[in-house]
This record gives structure tokens, C-alpha cells and sequence, in this order.
């Protein structure tokens, strides 16, 4: 089984990108899943935000919500340091 998502994002200017994604199961199997699975991996770090995902954060269409945008993620990196 698989599934395709197309999606398309406006960019400051006017122009757009398209995306997609797809996902597929190949193999299903019924039973219990192990602890070890949802335990973070060795070197897992917290992060504020996801940055350049196109899901994560609505596309900046002035410059004055481009410019708020990347504040964000300055105040959103020092969040993380003093942590």
C-alpha cells in the first residue's frame, strides 16, 4: 500500500514550489512493539522548532513576516542554548 501527497507552497514574490511526498508500507506484522523504540536515540538533542519544513511555519509573504520569521528562530536558537 502506498500513499501520494502533493502539495504546493506560495513563495515571497509570487512564485510557488511544488512537493510531494510518498509513503509505502512493505511489510505489516501484528504484535508488540518493543520499549527500545520509543526511547530517544544516543545523541538526541530538544530543538524549539523544526526550521524549513513547509508544514512547520506559514511561508513569510512581506518582508516585514520574513524578517519576524527569522527573529523567531534566532529567539527559538538561544532557547535552546540556555537549556
Amino acid at each position: 500500500m502506498w500513499q501520494k501527497t502533493t502539495f504546493s507552497v506560495g513563495l515571497p514574490g509570487g512564485s510557488h514550489h511544488s512537493y510531494e511526498s510518498v509513503s509505502e508500507v512493505t511489510e505489516l506484522v501484528e504484535g508488540t512493539l518493543p520499549d527500545k523504540l520509543f526511547q530517544p536515540p544516543d545523541g538526541y538533542q530538544r530543538v524549539a522548532s523544526l526550521t524549513n519544513t513547509a508544514a512547520s511555519r506559514p511561508v513569510p509573504r512581506t518582508w516585514a513576516e520574513l524578517l519576524r520569521a527569522h527573529w523567531q528562530r534566532i529567539e527559538d536558537w538561544f532557547s535552546i542554548a540556555r537549556n
